[in-house]
């Protein structure tokens, strides 16, 4: 399930032995161009787009605030999961992981699949990751402010109608919306394999 999953996000330590950095992709998201490491680390430090929650007025989203909070005892200013794809240094894992077993007072493990398995899930692994490393590591990420302004005139929409402006001349992922299943987006995925890539996508 999905708590089942987010742990093991979480142990990507574990399951990367001996990387220095994990990027993460999920699985509705698709590269639509060459990505080299280097595109998402400056100068050693991890690329990291964060958004005001004080700024969104999506409440869907603060949420996770809540969750993060409860879980690491840290109230995050920013949410982190603002857009594909996310990536940590090795060592971030581990503490967090640390955090929240001594926090909960019983295994990492034990606490996330004790915590509700329904949206909102009761655990939320990139917000609570990335929350830990901007207090623990915070010479570990270089962050960039999400002006979405500036892309809402690019795109033609209200700002709060939407989470993140994929750009062809920015980005390196679109991020389809996996709950509407793989059909409504089928089109895009071949449009995209055969190089016919559009300005931008809206999530």
């Amino acid at each position: 399930g999905m708590l089942s999953h987010e742990i093991q996000k979480c142990r990507a330590d574990e399951w990367c032995d001996g990387a220095d950095y994990v990027l993460h992709m999920d699985a509705d998201c698709m590269f639509f161009r060459v990505t080299r490491p280097s595109d998402f680390l400056v100068e050693g430090r991890c690329l990291s787009v964060r958004e005001e929650y004080a700024r969104i007025t999506n409440m869907n989203r603060h949420v996770w605030a809540d969750v993060v909070e409860k879980a690491a005892g840290m109230r995050p200013a920013h949410d982190y999961m603002v857009r594909h794809p996310q990536i940590h240094p090795r060592e971030v894992y581990h503490i967090t992981r640390k955090i929240v077993a001594e926090r909960a007072g019983r295994t990492f493990d034990q606490h996330v699949l004790g915590c509700q398995n329904a949206f909102p899930q009761g655990f939320a692994e990139f917000p609570t990751l990335s929350t830990v490393g901007a207090v623990v590591m915070p010479g570990a990420y270089e962050y960039v402010e999400y002006d979405k302004d500036v892309d809402a005139k690019i795109v033609g929409r209200d700002p709060a109608s939407f989470q993140y402006a994929y750009m062809r001349a920015r980005d390196h992922v679109v991020e389809f919306w996996s709950h509407g299943g793989i059909r409504a987006y089928k089109s895009d995925c071949e449009a995209i394999l055969a190089g016919r890539i559009p300005a931008y996508w809206v999530k």
